[in-house]
């Protein structure tokens, strides 16, 4: 995942593995995944399957709380659903969206525990 800016409302973006400072997530102790001391959220906080992603001022909504789990999916648990790299557009700038979690390479991220 990579963010451009550090502006709020900026899209969450697929990327390949880089040392960008906007590649530097952080799963946090309150279920935050974090850059720019902003929060990776669903846009409008909503549920639906191809909702997009983008870095937002953290405040606590359930749109922003997230669960990194063994499969190496990130889960959202009041939607129910998994960050997801729309129809495997592998190409950078994609914009990351929710979907239902398929076990599919497009759900694939690496999270280092620390």
């Amino acid at each position: 995942m990579n963010t451009n800016t550090s502006r709020a409302g900026n899209a969450v973006q697929h990327y390949a593995c880089g040392i960008a400072t906007g590649q530097q997530w952080s799963l946090e102790t309150d279920g935050t995944f974090r850059a720019f001391d902003k929060c990776l959220s669903i846009v409008g906080n909503a549920t639906a399957n191809s909702s997009k992603v983008e870095l937002a001022n953290c405040t606590a909504i359930s749109g922003q709380q997230w669960q990194a789990r063994p499969d190496g999916t990130i889960y959202n648990p009041v939607s129910g659903r998994c960050l997801d790299d729309p129809q495997a557009i592998t190409t950078d700038g994609t914009q990351l969206q929710i979907y239902d979690c398929n076990g599919l390479s497009t759900q694939q991220w690496h999270v280092p525990i620390t």
